[in-house]
């Protein structure tokens, strides 16, 4: 009776989707990943990232990553480029072929002052991009990979969904007289990487950003989507930039003028007029929860 009653117990919980899905590793592609055109050091680079990456995730008891010599050779066979692999169309067929569950992809990025290396996590069967990540290309290259293995393994797993993304900047000072005050488009920067980080936002240089929006397709003025059969990116990706002015008939009120752009999504402009202090911080604070909380709307209502 005992035995029975354990049998019945085990059957009901594997019949949970959640526990069966522990039950069953996730079947991953890895790469390619591109480097920049004209940079045959980090196109170099970008070649050996895949095979380092499949070595570490092949250590993960939650993965099974397919061969990279036949990832590679269906790859060539596809003649895919970084352009490729934003269609969703092209994305699903090379899942098939390799029959994986997961396809992991990624470019180098240089920025001004370090450089990137993007990370894709594509669901083949939906053709989203479940998350992706940042992670700066450090001079021993293994080091770097052990935080994008990191990174993969815990996809999917965060209750709070996928880590949004900021690139700040420029932001400048547009007082016409100094009047003894100082720039302070310096300030208005790190007011705003505070801001952002707060409220966990990732914090990147447009360089690299400006990257990924060209790899999905947006123009880069109105920043809209091209086509319909692209993979679509789950993680926000915004844009922020503005200026600082003094204004003369108070002395000490500052004007601070903020455009926000969720990438994909038409800008929102905010002018905060205060004095520099705890008062103006709260009133930064304030507004961007109202901005970015009418953006995340929009885009859901755009997806409905």
């Amino acid at each position: 009776m005992f035995r029975v009653c354990l049998l019945l117990t085990l059957a009901c919980l594997l019949a949970k989707p959640g526990i069966a899905a522990e039950q069953r590793a996730v079947r991953v592609a890895v790469g390619p990943y591109f480097g920049p055109l004209g940079n045959p050091r980090l196109q170099s680079t970008a070649d050996n990232i895949g095979d380092l990456l499949a070595a570490e995730l092949a250590g993960n008891s939650r993965f099974h990553v397919v061969e990279r010599a036949q990832v590679k050779a269906i790859v060539k066979e596809l003649q895919l480029s970084a352009d490729g692999l934003t269609s969703a169309e092209t994305t699903l067929k090379l899942g098939k072929l390799l029959s994986a569950d997961w396809l992991i992809s990624g470019m180098v990025a240089p920025a001004q002052t370090r450089t990137q290396i993007w990370t894709k996590v594509i669901d083949i069967h939906s053709g989203i991009v479940l998350e992706i990540d940042s992670t700066s290309l450090n001079e021993d290259l293994p080091s770097s990979v052990i935080d994008m293995g990191k990174f993969v393994g815990k996809v999917g797993r965060n209750s709070a969904g996928p880590k949004p993304y900021v690139a700040l900047g420029p932001f400048r000072d547009y007082s016409m007289k100094a009047g003894g005050r100082p720039d302070w488009s310096g300030e208005l920067q790190e007011l705003m990487e505070k801001a952002f980080r707060e409220r966990g936002f990732g914090i990147v240089e447009r360089e690299a950003i400006g990257m990924i929006a060209q790899e999905i397709h947006l123009d880069g003025t109105g920043l809209t989507a091209v086509g319909t059969n692209r993979v679509k990116l789950q993680p926000a990706f915004w844009l922020v930039d503005g200026g600082s002015q003094w204004l003369e008939e108070s002395g000490t009120n500052l004007m601070l003028t903020l455009r926000l752009q969720k990438v994909g999504a038409k800008p929102t402009l905010l002018r905060i007029t205060n004095t520099p202090g705890p008062v103006l911080m709260q009133t930064i604070r304030r507004e961007l929860a109202g901005a970015l909380g009418a953006g995340q709307n929009a885009s859901a209502a755009r997806d409905c």
